[in-house]
């Protein structure tokens, strides 16, 4: 990635490998991309990392990642993020979830509503930029929905 020094790794998981590039530090940011993929180097990703630990991870069966057999549902790359986050020490981290993205972001946002994440939303039909999951008011857990 262009503009900034990114570490390219392999992350684990049962039956596959999935990519994941990181640059930057402060606090934690994770670039969930859109259905049709990720170009591995955008400017975005670098203005982001100026300031923050930005982690890019692609999505399994796209780009540099495999897919498992076993994986089937959104819900399933949600929890397997959440596996990553884990592993990394990651406890709390802003999702920007871009398109399909964003539905792995509130994905991962709903498993987890004692932990607090920030939510970025874009182009998904989710109205709010960002929002703090609560367990003492679960509805400010679930995204407002937009008319079209």
């Amino acid at each position: 990635m262009a503009g900034g020094s990114w570490a390219e790794s392999k992350y684990e998981i049962p039956g596959a490998k999935l990519h994941l590039a990181r640059a930057g530090s402060g606090k934690p940011v994770v670039v969930l991309h859109h259905e049709t993929g990720t170009p591995d180097r955008l400017p975005f990703y670098d203005a982001l990392a100026e300031r923050y630990d930005v982690l890019v991870p692609h999505h399994p069966g796209y780009s540099r990642s495999e897919r498992p057999d076993w994986m089937r549902s959104v819900r399933d790359i949600a929890i397997v993020y959440r596996g990553m986050l884990s592993e990394l020490g990651i406890k709390n981290a802003a999702l920007v979830g871009l398109g399909f993205g964003g539905w792995i972001a509130a994905e991962m946002a709903i498993m987890a509503p004692l932990i607090s994440l920030r939510r970025i939303w874009r182009n998904t039909g989710i109205a709010s930029e960002s929002a703090n999951c609560s367990p003492e008011n679960p509805a400010t857990n679930l995204p407002p929905r937009i008319s079209p």
